[in-house]
């Protein structure tokens, strides 16, 4: 199962920003969506702010979660 949630480090490598622009990005998003301050992300409202497809945040977010030398060993 794919985790829903994105954090700083998956959009670090996503979108090659540092990871404290990253966390500028997920303070935005959650200042639109009215969220509370810790509040999760899901990938759906990260796709719809960067305006790319759910399932290149998906990619990223399983290769976070589970590198190559894991997949391999399954």
């Amino acid at each position: 199962m794919i985790r829903q949630c994105i954090y700083a480090k998956d959009l670090a490598v996503l979108t090659g920003k540092t990871k404290e622009t990253c966390n500028g990005i997920l303070r935005k998003i959650r200042k639109i969506k009215k969220k509370k301050k810790n509040s999760p992300i899901t990938v759906y409202e990260a796709a719809e702010y960067l305006e790319i497809d759910v399932e290149i945040i998906q990619d990223v977010v399983r290769q976070m979660d589970y590198p190559l030398s894991k997949r391999e060993a399954s």
